[in-house]
């Protein structure tokens, strides 16, 4: 019997690590690395949003990011698609995508007020729209690109006229 319990025991601890990894094992959906640079008139942008959303349904989940000092952005994915996870920072699947651009800042007396502690209302009069308006909508900016498989530099060329 002294035999038997050793082996009971180490199958024991082999069963409970299986079922453990089984169960803490998450499917995750292949996607595109996705970057670029956002210029406005020729200029890098820092801080823009940038979001990708797919052109046709069912083609899978919308990516977003936001531009770096250099005014590089990187995409992730935001949601599950099916229950399926996709790895965060991995991209968009392949397809195409309509895309918005977008950057807001609040006007420096909003700003200075905010700053300083106080508490502000303020309206759409307040905003200050780094890119025109119809590129914060992905179905009016005009900007439609193609993800394929593999690393992808989409770089965002927008002009303010």
């Amino acid at each position: 019997m002294s035999n038997f319990f050793p082996h009971w025991k180490s199958l024991s601890l082999l069963a409970a690590l299986a079922l453990s990894l089984g169960c803490s094992a998450t499917k995750f959906v292949p996607t595109e690395y996705v970057e670029g640079l956002v210029t406005l008139d020729g200029v890098p942008i820092a801080d823009a949003t940038v979001t990708f959303q797919p052109l046709e349904p069912g083609q899978g989940c919308a990516g977003v990011g936001v531009s770096d000092s250099s005014g590089v952005y990187r995409l992730t994915t935001l949601s599950n698609i099916d229950g399926l996870k996709p790895k965060h920072g991995a991209g968009v699947l392949p397809g195409a995508y309509q895309v918005a651009v977008e950057k807001v800042e609040l006007a420096p007396e909003v700003q200075a007020k905010i700053d300083a502690g106080e508490s502000v209302a303020y309206s759409e009069a307040a905003l200050k729209r780094i890119f025109p308006k119809r590129f914060a909508d992905p179905e009016k900016s005009g900007l439609v690109v193609d993800v394929v498989p593999g690393n992808n530099d989409i770089p965002l060329v927008i002009s303010s006229k």
